[in-house]
């Protein structure tokens, strides 16, 4: 399996070129409007998950946008729970230490990735902002910071996949979303022939993807009549 892992903010920083120019300057983006453009995310990743999703038929949750990669802070298993507050008597954690952090559930399941913002913890127990629909006593977790959000795809492909175009896969999805933000933001703020040319790149990294994970170790070939 393949799992593609992208900032979910992908348009943060970039810079505008038009001819080795920069434009950052004349088509620089208020905090308004880099909100406006970390929202496209959403949207440009089902999009390119739609030309991926040939290859995600038997995976679960094959596209997730906003997904927690940050630094863990603890991990384990739930000894008991009382309404909001998780006891893991596994733990030695400082007080207080894990306030703002974010408790994930890893058990495989109906709450499989569910997350919960924490607001305490003791040496031995975490406080949820909110409890659980239902009991999670004996469930695995991870804690995390949560400072970065990323939009993952999981791919399965066949054994005669080449390999080597992991690399190649990996930066046309992230140059087809980074092109969709831009050519979206170009469209808003009504720069017709810049959203023109940034469209045809994203339509041209969206045929890169396919190509990339069309490619396989022995090319195929259809078996034909050897002509004497």
């Amino acid at each position: 399996m393949l799992i593609v892992i992208l900032p979910a903010k992908c348009g943060q920083g970039i810079q505008l070129l038009h001819q080795g120019v920069s434009l950052l300057e004349n088509l620089a983006m208020t905090d308004d409007e880099l909100a406006m453009f970390e929202g496209f995310m959403p949207t440009g990743g089902a999009e390119v998950f739609r030309k991926l999703s040939a290859w995600c038929k038997n995976n679960s949750n094959a596209y997730k946008h906003n997904v927690t990669f940050g630094i863990i802070g603890a991990s384990g298993s739930v000894i008991s729970v009382n309404n909001n507050v998780v006891e893991d008597t596994a733990l030695a954690l400082t007080p207080d230490t894990l306030t703002g952090f974010r408790f994930l559930i890893t058990s495989e399941g109906d709450l499989h990735d569910q997350e919960r913002d924490i607001v305490d913890n003791t040496e031995n127990t975490i406080t949820l902002d909110r409890p659980y629909g239902t009991s999670i006593k004996g469930l695995t977790y991870k804690v995390y910071n949560p400072e970065e959000k990323f939009i993952t795809y999981a791919l399965t492909l066949d054994l005669n996949w080449d390999v080597n175009m992991i690399q190649a896969a990996e930066i046309a999805i992230k140059e087809a979303l980074v092109t969709f933000a831009l050519k979206e933001w170009y469209l808003a703020n009504r720069y017709m022939d810049d959203f023109t040319i940034e469209d045809t790149r994203y339509q041209a990294e969206l045929i890169k993807i396919r190509s990339c994970l069309l490619q396989s170790k022995v090319p195929y070939r259809r078996p034909t009549d050897f002509i004497s």
